[in-house]
């Protein structure tokens, strides 16, 4: 392969890598806020729980 070839191919590795990144991050993000939604649901509603007679 010439030098050409592996620097453009090895560009284009640091593009897809660096989506994934960016991706992967954003995916996280997303769990993490979906999950920090769940635990104030089930503190909400334990406590709705323990308020009932």
């Amino acid at each position: 392969m010439s030098a050409s070839t592996v620097v453009t191919l090895s560009g284009w590795l640091a593009i897809v890598a660096g989506i994934g990144f960016l991706v992967y991050g954003s995916v996280l993000r997303d769990r993490e806020a979906e999950r920090a939604e769940f635990d104030l649901w089930k503190q909400e509603r334990r406590e709705r729980l323990e308020r009932m007679p």
